[in-house]
């Protein structure tokens, strides 16, 4: 459910998140210092040496009681950060009724279209979308979303779009509506240091909003999952448009997990190696991880093996990254390979060689990574790495550039004032742009399940007849708006 208060309850979710993971590591930093600090062995069995010990050990326990004293802080803070966002969460629910009971007083007065652009977005991309609170599953309980369909902010004021078509129908299924939940994802981290000490594993608990591709009679039978990771600064909730576009094109599980954007101890951060490694290793074995948190979000059952990656912005180079070392996990193990592909919505690594590097282990399984890009601008850091990933296949198909596009194309749609306040931050989005970008990632991603390629494509789209003909430059024509194949 979006939120329209000035405090949106996904916020407080994330924040509590964040500071409940920098609470267990700073905690278990200083009791893992306690026993070699407070415990002093005198050097010698003179006084000095003595008095020197104590005062060592005197001050290690000054800063134990200290650290006890913050922690017990730390926890009343946390507990009021989160009763308030269940405060606000609970107003909001509350809400709900009386608005849906207008909407349907609206439709019998044929004013359903103005007020959808007011209130629309508190039930999802449909009129009569409703939040996540009953099962979705394999045996077809649960409520429907309506079919999706987006919003798209441009400079002439805001547009409606309907599902995006590919070439032809998604590979497999009818989704007729999607099925929105949220809950928390443990993502690991580590093992790392604080200050030399060694920190053990530890989970990160990241707000993440699951979405469910439906069919008629309500069941999910999936194509596979798509990992969709925010770009820097942001959270999950604002790639809704994108999420829904995609589970309901693709017949995918989408899952948008929230994590830091600034940088953390222990690489706890969009750009840090120990996240991105502890993404990948999400979709090693038996998933549990990526499991627990889709049934607590009320999906029943487990969830499909094959899988995309994907990300916008540092989201896309995370993406990348985790990639790549999931690939390193599988140990040479080519035959457990589940990984489909990895696709980028203007990607922007923080670290090229850690890009190269995962780009080479990608290749050892000729797994595709594409990127829907915009033209070089500040905030994609004037193309360094869609350049870098042009020059690492070479004659081969990587993606496609949106003309004048804007960094923040793959976001829009969900709430007008997100829309705009990153558009003005960021240069406005021509018409037409976000639809032209559902209608190539869907279709790429199409094929990855179907095993469709850029030089025989069954449902996406390569070049301006359909299949990749290098070395690229061409342009396609998508409505009003058009891309040109990599490398423009």
């Amino acid at each position: 459910m979006s939120s329209f208060v000035s405090v949106a309850p996904e916020a407080f979710a994330a924040a509590t998140g964040d500071l409940i993971g920098i609470g267990e590591a700073i905690n278990r930093a200083a009791a893992s210092a306690a026993p070699s600090t407070t415990a002093i062995v005198a050097a010698a069995g003179d006084e000095v040496s003595a008095a020197i010990a104590g005062f060592l050990g005197s001050h290690a326990q000054e800063f134990q009681t200290l650290s006890a004293r913050m922690t017990l802080l730390h926890t009343q803070f946390v507990r009021a950060l989160s009763e308030a966002g269940a405060a606000y969460a609970a107003a909001e629910a509350a809400n709900v009724s009386p608005l849906q009971a207008l909407l349907r007083q609206a439709e019998g007065l044929g004013l359903v279209s103005p007020l959808e652009r007011l209130v629309g977005p508190l039930f999802g991309s449909g009129a009569g979308g409703v939040a996540a609170s009953e099962p979705v599953g394999l045996d077809g309980s649960g409520a429907l979303l309506g079919a999706a369909a987006t919003n798209e902010a441009g400079l002439g004021g805001s547009m409606n779009y309907a599902a995006t078509e590919a070439l032809s129908a998604p590979a497999t299924g009818e989704v007729t509506g999607v099925k929105t939940g949220f809950s928390f994802l443990k993502i690991p981290i580590g093992p790392s240091s604080f200050f030399g000490i060694p920190i053990e594993q530890f989970n990160y608990p990241a707000p993440a909003h699951w979405y469910f591709p439906t069919q008629a009679d309500g069941s999910v039978n999936a194509n596979g999952v798509i990992y969709l990771q925010h770009g820097f600064g942001a959270i999950g909730w604002f790639y809704q448009p994108l999420a829904m576009e995609l589970a309901q094109q693709t017949n995918s599980i989408v899952v948008t997990p929230t994590v830091p954007s600034l940088p953390l101890p222990f690489g706890m951060w969009i750009g840090g190696a120990e996240l991105q490694q502890g993404v990948g290793s999400l979709f090693l074995g038996s998933q549990t991880a990526l499991n627990i948190s889709a049934n607590q979000a009320g999906y029943l059952g487990p969830l499909p093996e094959h899988f995309v990656l994907s990300g916008h912005s540092a989201g896309g180079g995370l993406a990348t990254a985790a990639g790549g070392y999931y690939v390193a996990g599988l140990g040479g193990n080519a035959a457990a390979n589940n990984l489909l592909g990895v696709l980028m919505f203007d990607g922007v690594s923080s670290n090229a060689s850690v890009f190269a590097a995962s780009i080479a282990n990608l290749q050892t399984l000729d797994i595709p990574v594409y990127t829907v890009a915009a033209p070089p601008q500040p905030f994609n850091a004037f193309g360094v790495t869609t350049n870098q990933l042009v020059s690492l296949y070479p004659g081969q198909f990587v993606g496609a550039e949106i003309v004048n596009g804007s960094h923040v194309d793959s976001m829009l749609g969900g709430n007008p004032l997100v829309d705009f306040a990153a558009q003005l931050l960021t240069g406005f989005s021509p018409p037409g742009a976000t639809a032209a970008v559902y209608t190539l990632s869907s279709g790429w991603i199409n094929d990855m399940y179907a095993g469709g390629s850029p030089t025989n494509p069954m449902f996406g789209i390569y070049g301006p007849n359909g299949g990749y003909v290098p070395p690229g430059g061409q342009a396609i024509i998508l409505g009003p708006a058009a891309a040109i194949v990599l490398p423009t």
